[in-house]
Formats: structure tokens, C-alpha cells, sequence
């Protein structure tokens, strides 16, 4: 078995607390790397490592080039999509086509037990139905390593066995599975290597799958005030029943005694795998074919950004949170041309400055939707911070593109309707194609201000909302305040530059191609230096 990811004296402390230090660890491919242990130990940080959403204090993470995580986080994030346009959502990025998408999640949907709740939004889903959601997302494309948080959480034990059924199918076609729960029939079913975290400390047992027997999972509903009889296993409680963990010789003995003692039998499951000889899956490296199918699926994954795009703007639109800023730019807007005529240069860099403010307002309110457990997933499935966070800002471009459409159609639209009279000097071409560029720079430089304070970034939200409105309100006013107060210049210049580029028009009549050039360039120049602060922030911070 290949070696994936190969820890080497790897730690990781937050201040001056160290949770884990000096794990030593090989992960294969086909391997299922299960870590145990308390609450608090270290468990989910190991995991976030080992996929490089977290850096490790010390040591070295060597991981192999190119392969494709995925992951089921321990909450999965609640959303307006419901589960079928999520998992719709995410095939796309994964290059998946639509007739692939929709058969491989109906046999999903259908294996999890979830007809009749695949349509309904995400948020009003249980925690264990949103945990199956995760897991069928993670499974809908073949990763090379699957990261698993406590997996179970929620699922009732019909789900529990399909996806036992699921991981095994995985490893055997060489996906490296790294788990974090504390469920002992789960260890047994799927895991290879048992790590227990224990004082920061790692203990390391390599099972023996060739060795293991099957083990029975058995589920019987409560029955009254009765007592479980004497058993050769203990059982534990679960909502409406008792379930066991058996060896498969011990079952019939369990499900007899239950059911003399009155228990009626709920679902009998065999978890695990079959014995196989050792070292039967050495060197499983698939046929000719699969290789070919994988470097076909990798090579669908490059233009995978486009169909992370897709999944912005639904879920965007569908948290209604462009609503407040798009009617307060149709009130503006009606109300700029409700008078004629209006000069060309002043309606549109007043138009710009709107959409300055209402872009930032809008990257605040965008930078309020993430969430980690959500990003997370997706910086795996992209292979890439760099890709995600640029994707974003690229969607907020696109969005802050939409609103200059639309600003700039109104008053061409009623210029038509009043036959050309709404603007005092008439509109040339020229001036729609430079009010055009003109205002999307400076809706382009409003996102990646209001972006730039990630909560990851800035924790206090309240704080980074008032920083950012206050930069913003100064960086529009700024030309009036040197006037009278020409000893702060030094600190104004250092403001986004959206005053200065729209002085460039004053007194002007048209937009010329040299004016349009340097007021766009100096938007786009400063809110990619915006942009590329934003996403070297996040990549340091991380998780």
C-alpha cells in the first residue's frame, strides 16, 4: 500500500497549552486510521491537520501532491439549500456530470433513508439527518483520503450499517480513511490502526484485519418496564430501545434471551469485513482502467471553481441578504433620474461611491455567512486555499458586477424612454463603456474592503463592522476632510482610494478612454492589494 501522509514528530499547541506533541504516524492508501480517546484530547485537531486545514506547531506533515480530500465534519453546517440542491451543488464542483449527479444521490438518498426529506431546507433538518447529508456529499465522488469526525453523531442504526457498508467499499478501492469517534463497534468494523490520544500523547495499535470476525449490531425496542436478561455482552440505551455489540457467535444467544424476556427485535446488522489473508490488499494499485478513470476525474477537477461559483450564488441569493442593498440602490437610483437633465461624469462617479458602500455592506454581510465546518469541506474538495478564498472574491466581483449592470441600464433605459433627454450633454458610447468599467472598479474595491476583516481574521464582529464602515465613510469623504484638515493627509492617502479616482471627473463633460484607464486602474489596483492581504491573512490563521 502506498504511503499518503507521513507525520514526523508533528505537535500542536494553542498559547501555552500543548495538545498533542511528537506524533509519529504513516497513513496508506486502503488504510483506516481510527483515533480514540476523551473529549478535549486532541481528536478533531489531529484530523484538521493531517488534511492541512490547521498547521502544526512543530514537526513535519509530508503529504503526497494531488490527492483529493474529502471530509464529514462533526456538525455539519445548516443552509437554506435543501439536501438535493447541496449535493447537486457540490457534483458540480466535483466535475460530476448532472445525470451522474442525480443517480448517484438518489441511490444515496434512498440507502440513507431520507426520501421525503432530500427537498426540504438543510436548517430544518435534525442533527442526524444533516450528519447523513455529510456523509453521502463525502462519498458522491471517491476521495483519496476521507476525513471523519466523529461520523456517527445522530445517525440512527439502520444509517450506522450502510455506512460501514459505504467506508469499507472505500477502502477497498484504496481511499485512506482517518476517523475521530468513540463508537468501539465502529473501531472494529472499518479501523486498521487504533491511535489513542491520551495526555497529548499518541498510542499507536495496528490491528490484525485478517485475524477479525464480524461483529453483530443488534437493536431491540424498549419494551415496557422489562429488564434486559443476563448477557455475555452489555448493551446500552439509545431513544426508544437497547442495542448491542456482539460477536457474531454470541448473537443468536443475545436475540433468544431478548426475546423470551418480551423484546421485540428492531434490526440485526453484521458490521466489519469478511477475514481476508494477510497482505491481500498490498499493492492494490487498480487496473489500467481505474488509473485512467481517476486521471480523467482529476483532470474534470481543474474547472472545478467554476461550479464552486455556482454554489456562491445560490446560496447567496437563497439567504435573501442581497435584498436590503439592491432596493436601496433602485431607490437611489430612481430618485438620481427622477430630475433631467443630469450630467453624464457626476450621476455615474455618484452612482460609483453608492456602490462602494453598498459592496462593502455587501462583503460584510458575506464574511457573516461563512462558516468553518463549510469552508473546511471546501478548501478540501478544491486541493486549495489560494483557489477557494480567490473563488469568493471572485464571486463577490461578479455580484458587485451584477449591481453595476444594473446601474448603469436604468438611466440608459430611461434616456430611451424620454427620447434622449435625460442627460443635460447627451451619452456616447464611450461614456457607457467607461461608466461601466468605472463603477465595477469601485464596486469591485468596496467587496475586498468589506471582506477584508474575516471573522478568522478579526474575532469581534461588532468591532470589525465599525472599523470597516468607518474606513469606508472616510475613504468617500476624504477629499473634504484634507481641505480643513491637510495634517491627516498622510493617514488619508493610506484609505481605499475611491475619493481620489472619482475627483478625476470632476468638470468633465464624457469619460475619456486615459481618465477611465487610471480611476479603474487605481480601484482594481488597491482592492487587489485588498484581496491578496485578505487571502494571505486566512492562509496564516487557518483553523
Amino acid at each position: 500500500m502506498e504511503t499518503f501522509i507521513r507525520l514526523e514528530k508533528a505537535a500542536k499547541e494553542y498559547g501555552k497549552s500543548r495538545i498533542l506533541e511528537d506524533i509519529n504516524l504513516d497513513i496508506r492508501s486502503g488504510e483506516a486510521v481510527v483515533f480514540t480517546g476523551t473529549n478535549g484530547v486532541g481528536k478533531s485537531t489531529i484530523l484538521k491537520m493531517i488534511g492541512g486545514l490547521i498547521a502544526p506547531s512543530g514537526g513535519k506533515i509530508h503529504r503526497k501532491k494531488g490527492l483529493l480530500y474529502h471530509m464529514v465534519p462533526e456538525r455539519f453546517p445548516k443552509s437554506n439549500l435543501t439536501a438535493r440542491q447541496y449535493i447537486c451543488a457540490v457534483g458540480k464542483i466535483e466535475g460530476l456530470r448532472r445525470e451522474e449527479i442525480q443517480k448517484k444521490s438518489a441511490d444515496l438518498f434512498e440507502r440513507f433513508h431520507m426520501s421525503g426529506m432530500e427537498d426540504k431546507p438543510m436548517k430544518l433538518l435534525s442533527k442526524g439527518t444533516l450528519q447523513k447529508v455529510g456523509v453521502i456529499q463525502a462519498v458522491l465522488k471517491r476521495p483519496d483520503v476521507l476525513l471523519l469526525d466523529e461520523p456517527l453523531s445522530g445517525q440512527d442504526t439502520a444509517s450506522q450499517a450502510v455506512f460501514v457498508e459505504l467506508v469499507n467499499a472505500l477502502k477497498r478501492e484504496g481511499t485512506a480513511l482517518i476517523i475521530s469517534c468513540h463508537e468501539e463497534f465502529l473501531v472494529n468494523a472499518v479501523g486498521d490502526t487504533v491511535c489513542r490520544i491520551e495526555g497529548g500523547k499518541m498510542h499507536t495499535v495496528r490491528l490484525e484485519r485478517g485475524k477479525q470476525r464480524r461483529k453483530a449490531l443488534i437493536t431491540f425496542e424498549a419494551s415496557g418496564d422489562r429488564t434486559a436478561p443476563e448477557l455475555p455482552v452489555t448493551g446500552e440505551a439509545i431513544p426508544g430501545g437497547l442495542r448491542f455489540i456482539s460477536s457474531y457467535e454470541s448473537s443468536n444467544e443475545v436475540v433468544a434471551k431478548m426475546i423470551q424476556e418480551g423484546f421485540r427485535l428492531e434490526d440485526f446488522t453484521l458490521v466489519g469485513e469478511e477475514p481476508v489473508l494477510a497482505g491481500e490488499r498490498e499493492g492494490n494499485g487498480g487496473t489500467l482502467q481505474e488509473l485512467e478513470l481517476r486521471e480523467n476525474e482529476m483532470e474534470k477537477q481543474r474547472g472545478s471553481v467554476w461550479g464552486m461559483l455556482s454554489y456562491e450564488f445560490r446560496t447567496y441569493f437563497k439567504t435573501n441578504r442581497f435584498a436590503m442593498p439592491f432596493l436601496v440602490l433602485m431607490v437611489f437610483l430612481f430618485s438620481l433620474y427622477s430630475s433631467m437633465p443630469v450630467g453624464v461624469t457626476d450621476s455615474f462617479t455618484i452612482s460609483c461611491n453608492l456602490l462602494f458602500l453598498l459592496m462593502t455592506w455587501a462583503g460584510l454581510s458575506y464574511n457573516e455567512m461563512q462558516q468553518a465546518a463549510e469552508e473546511q469541506m471546501m478548501i478540501l474538495r478544491l486541493q486549495s486555499e489560494t483557489i477557494y478564498y480567490f473563488g469568493q472574491s471572485l464571486f463577490l466581483c461578479l455580484l458587485g458586477g451584477i449591481f453595476t449592470l444594473v446601474s448603469l441600464l436604468i438611466p440608459l433605459v430611461l434616456d430611451a424612454v424620454n427620447g434622449g433627454q435625460l442627460f443635460s450633454m447627451g451619452i456616447l458610447l464611450q461614456d457607457a463603456a467607461g461608466g461601466l468599467l468605472f463603477m465595477w472598479a469601485g464596486a469591485f474595491l468596496g467587496s475586498s474592503l468589506g471582506t477584508l476583516l474575516h471573522p478568522r481574521v478579526m474575532k469581534d464582529r461588532k468591532a470589525a463592522v465599525v472599523l470597516t464602515v468607518l474606513i469606508a465613510v472616510l475613504a468617500i469623504g476624504k477629499t473634504a476632510i484634507l481641505q480643513d484638515a491637510s495634517w491627516v493627509g498622510w493617514v488619508l492617502y493610506l484609505l481605499p482610494p475611491i475619493s481620489d479616482v472619482t475627483g478625476v471627473f470632476a468638470g468633465t463633460l464624457h469619460f475619456t478612454l486615459k481618465d477611465t484607464a487610471f480611476a479603474a486602474g487605481m480601484c482594481i489596483l488597491y482592492g487587489g492589494i485588498l484581496t491578496a492581504v485578505r487571502i494571505w491573512g486566512l492562509e496564516k490563521r487557518k483553523f
